[in-house]
C-alpha cells in the first residue's frame, strides 16, 4: 500500500483552501441575510403605502409598519427608502392630527431627498409641510413650503402635482381672505386639472372657485360654481362629492332668495 505524504506546502494550500472555502461561506450567508432584511423591509414599506390610501382609520398600524421599516432601510444604508418611510410616517401622524411629530419626520424626510436630489421627493415633501402648517395657521409657512413645491413640480414637468398644488395655494390664500390670489390659483389649478383628465379635482377646484364668489356675495356665480362641481361628482357617482356642492347650494339659496326678490 502507498504511503501518501502531505508536506508543509500542501498542508499550507489545503488550510488555505479550507479557510477560503468557510470565508466564501460566511460572505454568502451574509449576502443572503442582507437579501433576506431587504425583501422584509420593501414588504413591510409596501404595506405602509397601502395603508396611507386608507387613512386615518388605520394610521396606527401605518406608523408600526413605517417604523418596522425604516429601522431596515436604516440597517441597510438604503437614503432614498428612509426618506419615503420617513414621509409616511409624517403622513401617518398627520392623519392623527399630530402636526408637530408629522412636521418632524417631513424635516427629516426632506433633508435626505435633499441630500440625494430626489427632486419628486422633495416636492411631495414640501406640499405635505405647507398642508400641516396650513392646518397650524402658519400660513406664510405654508405658502413657502407650497411655493417650493409647485417650482419644483413645474420644472420637473409633473402636470399632475402642478395642478394639485396650484389648489392648495388657493386654499391658503382663501384662507388669509385674499380672494383675487386665491381665485388666480384656482383657476390655474383648474386648468390643468382638465389638462390631465383629473375630473374629481376639478370638482374639487370647481367648488372652490365657487366657495370665492360665495364669500364676495357674488351669488349667481357661486351657483353656476357649484352646480357645475355637483354635475361632475355625480358623472363619477361620487355620492360622498355631492355632499359639499349640495349644502353649499342650499347655503347660496338662503342668503340669494331675499336678495333676488330685492327683499
Amino acid at each position: 500500500m502507498a504511503c501518501v505524504s502531505i508536506d508543509g506546502e500542501s498542508l499550507g494550500n489545503f488550510n488555505l483552501i479550507q479557510a477560503g472555502t468557510s470565508s466564501d461561506r460566511d460572505q454568502a450567508a451574509a449576502t443572503q441575510t442582507r437579501k433576506d432584511k431587504r425583501n422584509a423591509a420593501d414588504q413591510l414599506l409596501a404595506e405602509a403605502n397601502q395603508l396611507d390610501k386608507q387613512g386615518p382609520a388605520v394610521a396606527e398600524q401605518m406608523i408600526v409598519k413605517a417604523r418596522q421599516a425604516l429601522g431596515l432601510w436604516r440597517e441597510l444604508g438604503v437614503q432614498s427608502r428612509q426618506a419615503e418611510a420617513l414621509h409616511l410616517l409624517g403622513n401617518a401622524h398627520g392623519y392623527l392630527n399630530r402636526n408637530d411629530q408629522a412636521m418632524t419626520f417631513y424635516r427629516q424626510a426632506l433633508s435626505i431627498r435633499q441630500r440625494i436630489n430626489d427632486r419628486p421627493g422633495q416636492g411631495a415633501t414640501l406640499g405635505e409641510m405647507g398642508w400641516i402648517s396650513l392646518l397650524q395657521s402658519r400660513n406664510d409657512k405654508a405658502l413657502d413650503y407650497l411655493g417650493q413645491a409647485l417650482a419644483i413640480f413645474h420644472s420637473i414637468k409633473d402636470r399632475s402635482k402642478e395642478g394639485n398644488t396650484l389648489n392648495d395655494l388657493g386654499n391658503v390664500y382663501y384662507r388669509m381672505s385674499r380672494y383675487d390670489q386665491a381665485l388666480g390659483r384656482y383657476e390655474k389649478a383648474l386648468a390643468i386639472r382638465r389638462e390631465v383628465g383629473n375630473r374629481a379635482g376639478e370638482s374639487s377646484t370647481l367648488m372652490n372657485i365657487a366657495n370665492v364668489h360665495y364669500s364676495r356675495s357674488r351669488y349667481e356665480k357661486a351657483l353656476d360654481y357649484y352646480s357645475r362641481s355637483l354635475a361632475i361628482s355625480r358623472e363619477l357617482k361620487d355620492r360622498a362629492g355631492e355632499a359639499d356642492p349640495l349644502n353649499n347650494l342650499g347655503n347660496v339659496y338662503f342668503r340669494f332668495e331675499p336678495v333676488r326678490k330685492g327683499a
